[in-house]
């Protein structure tokens, strides 16, 4: 069993054996103010190799994950286990199983580094991402511009 991908994304989503994903590859998340919920996706894909099926062709897919923060305790734990069998036709010596876990249900609440622990198997994997607040500046030309638009919806 080994990683193929994991990544932090805006979106994913998982459809017919398929891993879609939308701003793949994020590491540091901007947000407007604390505390707030995580928009990210952790996206992935996981290798399942001849060895890890059982006598009846089936693996388990248990995958586990972690999301602390430098030196304080663990944010959330979660879990999802999955039996995985090759389609038909499909050789059994390599299936990539693709997963995408919605991240808005953790909280974070300081600008620091952060951390999602990731385990499937016997693999250990840790992605990293930062947290950092940062409130939008309108431009000033832009602010002029808006100023002169007739906002008048019966207009």
């Amino acid at each position: 069993m080994k990683f193929r991908a994991l990544m932090l994304a805006d979106f994913a989503s998982v459809r017919d054996g398929l891993l879609f994903v939308v701003g793949g590859g994020v590491k540091v998340v901007y947000l407007p103010a604390l505390p707030a919920p995580l928009p990210l996706t952790l996206a992935g894909l996981v290798e399942i190799g001849q060895a890890e099926y059982g006598a009846d062709g089936t693996a388990l897919l248990d995958v586990k994950i972690l999301v602390s923060r430098k030196g304080k305790k663990p944010l959330l734990a979660a879990r999802g286990l999955t039996a995985v069998q090759p389609k038909p036709g499909m050789s059994s010596k390599e299936v990539v199983i693709p997963f995408a876990i919605d991240m808005r249900r953790i909280s974070v609440s300081t600008e620091t580094e952060h951390f999602i622990h990731v385990q499937a198997g016997a693999l250990r994997a840790k992605v990293p991402f930062e947290v950092v607040v940062q409130i939008p500046e309108i431009p000033a030309d832009w602010a002029a511009e808006f100023a002169t638009m007739n906002t008048d919806p019966s207009a």
